[in-house]
């Protein structure tokens, strides 16, 4: 076994309920059959990653544009920012918990 399964067994037989392996925090869950699995704690993207596909997908693709990603996203937050919103606002991924309920 590799040392990731490794790592996940011990967790798994001491009924832990996370483990860390390189740096990366794993959770323990389980599935509707009852096996206990572990998943990676998190988002896996970062701010920017994550607004650059939501740009992607809102205002079509970077290679259709003569703007680099960077220069979309200050824009974006800009924009954002003088309608009075919150910088990231725009992308539901990254504003869950702050969105106001109707």
């Amino acid at each position: 076994m590799n040392a990731f399964m490794v790592a996940k067994e011990k967790a798994r037989k001491g009924k832990k309920k996370s483990f860390s392996y390189k740096g990366v925090t794993y959770v323990a869950g389980k599935t509707k059959t009852g096996m206990v699995i572990y998943k990676r704690k998190g988002k896996k993207q970062g701010y920017n990653a994550r607004m650059d596909e939501s740009l992607g997908v809102r205002r079509g693709k970077r290679k259709t544009k003569k703007q680099s990603y960077k220069s979309r996203r200050d824009e974006s937050k800009g924009a954002s920012k003088g309608a009075g919103k919150r910088a990231y606002a725009s992308v539901k991924s990254m504003d869950k918990r702050r969105r106001k309920r109707k």
